[in-house]
């Protein structure tokens, strides 16, 4: 978290899942590096009424939010880090059946009722943790992970013809 001229109060971080293969920390920023990135601190500094609740954190994880309800399995997404530029580039974000994020997040009410890739999302009842809610008649797990890997193969800056 920074202070983009002013912290946040009352923010509410639901139904996520915090993915890293290498390591993930958790903090607010102090400063910036030469190359733009910040330095962190533990915490989140000013920011008040912050909760993290039934989120998924996958990976090495520094200084983690307390979440009442956190789950750290493998969310078994069909190609995690395959995203390119464009929202077609994302299926590989999307859960496999067996996935522990299926099912096991809360609902929202005013969410929008729908999920990132415009999935309806049912209401009140559990809901997937993610930006996907599982859906086995949208595609087999087959073309999802077909899919997945095509838009891997895709150059991210085509050549302009």
């Amino acid at each position: 978290m920074s202070d983009w001229s002013g912290w946040t109060t009352d923010t509410l971080f639901s139904n996520n899942i915090f993915y890293t293969e290498g390591t993930g920390r958790y903090g607010h920023a102090v400063g910036r590096n030469a190359d733009g990135t910040y330095v962190l601190g533990a915490g989140l500094e000013s920011a008040r009424g912050t909760v993290f609740d039934h989120n998924l954190y996958f990976g090495v994880q520094i200084d983690r939010p307390e979440d009442l309800h956190f789950l750290t399995q493998d969310p078994l997404l069909v190609s995690a880090g395959s995203g390119g530029l464009g929202i077609g580039s994302l299926s590989g974000y999307q859960l496999l059946p067996g996935s522990s994020a299926i099912d096991s997040g809360v609902w929202i009410e005013g969410d929008g009722g729908r999920d990132f890739f415009g999935v309806v999302v049912p209401g009140k009842r559990a809901v997937d943790r993610g930006a996907s809610e599982f859906e086995t008649s949208r595609q087999s797990v087959r073309e999802r992970q077909k899919s997945a890997r095509e838009q891997v193969r895709k150059p991210l800056n085509p050549p302009v013809q």
